[in-house]
């Protein structure tokens, strides 16, 4: 049911307190737009419709004019006309007509038709689902590769016998080679061969560190207070230091901001630094979903000229090393430093190393096929011969998705 989609959306176990804020509403009515429905209040009659929007008021708020030039509310409208007494009634309802003729449908008598085609960008439990499926050793996808080959029967197709069609249950062979890991070296005289591309730097420092000197915190969650704010940056800040990274205590004060005041406190900071350069936001969301992400990077990077990394909630509550180590890693490479570099270049990269070479790679980012509101983010990053792990990096913004290209 449409309920129970609600309830996992916003991770709840029940809907009895409703959208407890504008982010509920605003995170279900993107989740809901576009999705076909059925209603079930009319016996066999499953009439389906296409949600196009959310009400502001609920069931038992919002009124309509019936033909008779009467007003009801959805709620008593239901009632009267299906028998139907609401249990959801202090829900948004759904609009699934037009501006000029709306029609409204209250939440609870409506299942979601299945077998629709999904257009909208995946949410972090989807995406987790998805690589889980996705991702498999190479001997493993083969073994199922050859499996869905023998049990689909291609070569018992009549379609196929038709054209003369055979298919060859056995892979095709080609020759290649695996290439090894390279060397990295780090600071000194450190250094390692990744496996299975990973490595672990413990023990380990950059091999250049950049330098943060006037930093600042958004914190846009509202589960963690200034105390619990402070204690993560300072942990920060001192796994920075132990990773190599130039990290000074000179921190603006802690900025609390709500998900619609992105624009306004990210100005604020700047304005609290004055003529000081700041080299690092450092914002604490409270999780992936929404567009809080992408509005401090387009408002930071394009807009106010600032360098921003967040983190999630989950992660700064936890405080793991690993997640600091990682975190330190980012910054670093963001503010100009270098994490690692090549230690025997002739051999890591022997074509290109013995003149001075530049790779440019280019990269347009699209939104959703069903949003219309969010921009194109084109990207155009360069690498002179410098060890190959310094990054010059332009960014543009498209509006209306309709950038095919970028022009360098």
């Amino acid at each position: 049911s449409l309920i129970d989609f609600i309830k996992e959306i916003l991770n709840r176990k029940d809907l009895s307190r409703g959208f407890q804020n504008e982010f509920d509403y605003v995170k279900i009515k993107k989740a809901l737009r576009g999705l076909r429905v059925e209603v079930t209040h009319r016996g066999q009659m499953r009439r389906k419709y296409r949600i196009a929007g959310l009400t502001k008021d609920s069931a038992r708020e919002l009124r309509f004019q019936l033909s008779t030039g009467e007003t009801k509310t959805v709620r008593d409208y239901f009632r009267e006309t299906y028998k139907l007494q609401l249990r959801y009634d202090f829900l948004r309802c759904l609009q699934v007509g037009t501006e000029q003729k709306p029609n409204y449908l209250p939440i609870e008598v409506c299942n979601i038709v299945p077998g629709q085609r999904y257009q909208k960008k995946l949410d972090d439990g989807q995406v987790s689902k998805m690589m889980s499926i996705a991702c498999q050793h190479p001997a493993g996808r083969e073994t199922s590769i050859r499996k869905s080959v023998l049990e689909n029967k291609y070569n018992s197709a009549k379609r196929a016998n038709e054209f003369g069609i055979e298919v060859d249950s056995n892979p095709t062979s080609v020759q290649a080679r695996v290439l090894p890991a390279p060397k990295l070296r780090y600071h000194g005289c450190a250094s390692l061969y990744p496996e299975n591309g990973a490595w672990n730097m413990r023990g380990k420092k950059v091999v250049n560190g950049a330098k943060v000197g006037i930093w600042a915190c958004v914190n846009f969650c509202n589960e963690l207070t200034e105390d619990q704010v402070r204690i993560f940056c300072g942990k920060l800040s001192e796994m920075s230091s132990t990773t190599g990274v130039n990290f000074n205590g000179a921190k603006l004060k802690i900025f609390h901001a709500r998900s619609d005041q992105v624009e306004a406190k990210l100005r604020e900071v700047r304005q609290q630094a004055g003529n000081m350069k700041i080299d690092l936001v450092l914002a604490i969301l409270p999780n992936k979903n929404g567009s809080l992400y992408g509005d401090i990077k387009r408002i930071c990077e394009t807009d106010i000229g600032l360098m921003s990394q967040c983190c999630l909630l989950k992660n700064v509550e936890k405080s793991s090393p690993q997640f600091l180590a990682n975190v330190a890693l980012k910054i670093n490479a963001k503010c100009g430093g270098r994490n690692s570099v090549f230690a025997d270049i002739p051999v890591s990269l022997p074509v290109v190393w013995k003149q001075p070479t530049i790779i440019f790679g280019a990269d347009v980012t699209h939104p959703s096929a069903l949003d219309d509101t969010a921009p194109s983010i084109a990207s155009v990053r360069f690498i002179f011969f410098n060890q190959w792990t310094s990054y010059t990096i332009v960014y543009f913004l498209h509006i209306f998705a309709i950038c095919d290209g970028v022009s360098i």
